[in-house]
């Protein structure tokens, strides 16, 4: 992208605190080293992100090729607010492998 890695943190960290995006933080019972320990950024406000992307109409969210990301960063979003909401701190993290398996979220 041509930023400073440090510059790009801090930009994601205003983004972070603002409450746009979450990064969901892999997670590591240390079972093993194939699991895969960068985090997954969910950019929280799936209508600002449908209007970016120009997907203006149901039709052509459902007939995108990001259509499923769309759907989970919706359900993560809506499970944090669940979180916030009763006051407690999320305890759901990424799980993801070497061999690209994937756990969406898992909830502890």
């Amino acid at each position: 992208m041509g930023v400073d890695v440090k510059t790009a943190q801090v930009w994601m960290g205003i983004l972070e605190r603002s409450g746009l995006v979450y990064l969901l933080q892999p997670y590591s019972p240390n079972i093993t080293n194939r699991i895969i320990k960068t985090p997954k950024m969910y950019f929280l406000d799936t209508g600002l992100c449908s209007y970016l992307t120009r997907w203006n109409t149901p039709e052509s969210l459902m007939s995108g090729a990001m259509d499923g990301a769309l759907l989970e960063t919706y359900v993560v979003g809506e499970i944090l607010k669940s979180y916030f909401h009763n006051g407690k701190e999320p305890v759901m993290y990424l799980y993801r492998d070497v061999d690209q398996k994937e756990i969406d979220i898992v909830i502890e």
